[in-house]
């Protein structure tokens, strides 16, 4: 942080008429998010953990990094709204606000009012604790929800869409249709030969010695997904090991 602000000093100085205006008015946002989701690694009867990884949740959620059905997005929209606001009352005939905190912007202005004031009034007498367990267990539905999600773009099968998400977990990584569930195929580590990133893509040798299928992927975001496998492919050796 504290580099952070000598960068805004000196901006300020070696630009005060062009930029004044601007700094002033400027923050700079840092988010602090787990890196890697191993179970050994994982303890959610510690309170402060588990309320961090709630919030880390919310967050993939407004970034789109959770696939969700439109009865999930009411599920979780009235979950939030139980933890937000209490038990439902007939003063509440917007939900908007409690669904930009847990759903993507585009879901947000189409969220059904009807249905969602509906399951809110399921949810009488939940208290918080119970309504924030409650959603982190439709979170957990998913086999893959503590994985990195990323956007990558494919061209060397047309079986496949061109647009995909790459999803990195303790089990291995994972080829997935654009915001979707349907996984297209998955490769545990053991079975990752090599991988090799560069600045707009990433390439993975899959199979044995002897017989090896490649996988090219177009990411700006290669080499932060080269060093999550790295990290994940360590851990699974050291697992071997003992």
């Amino acid at each position: 942080m504290a580099k952070w602000e000598r960068y805004r000093t000196v901006s300020k100085k070696e630009y005060q008429n062009q930029i004044q205006y601007a700094m002033q008015h400027q923050n700079h946002v840092f988010l602090f998010k787990k890196h890697l989701f191993c179970d050994s690694f994982i303890n959610l009867d510690d309170a402060i953990e588990k309320e961090l990884l709630y919030h880390q949740i919310l967050h993939n959620l407004r970034s789109e990094r959770y696939p969700i059905s439109e009865m999930e997005a009411i599920m979780l929209t009235a979950l939030q709204g139980q933890l937000e606001l209490g038990d439902y009352s007939g003063s509440i005939n917007d939900y908007e606000a409690v669904a930009s905190h847990c759903l993507p912007p585009r879901f947000v202005p189409n969220i059904p009012q009807g249905a969602v004031a509906m399951h809110h009034q399921s949810l009488k007498g939940m208290s918080p604790v119970e309504a924030k367990k409650s959603f982190l267990n439709l979170i957990q539905s998913w086999p893959l929800h503590r994985a990195t999600i990323f956007d990558v773009m494919q061209t060397f099968t047309s079986n496949w869409p061109r647009m995909l998400w790459l999803a990195v977990d303790q089990c291995g990584i994972h080829l997935l249709e654009h915001r979707s569930r349907n996984i297209l195929c998955s490769h545990e580590y053991e079975s990752l030969i090599s991988f090799s990133p560069n600045m707009n893509s990433l390439m993975i040798f899959t199979g044995t010695e002897k017989k090896q299928s490649k996988v090219i992927l177009s990411t700006s975001q290669a080499f932060q997904i080269a060093t999550l496998i790295k990290e994940y492919s360590e851990i699974v050796k050291e697992k071997v090991k003992s």
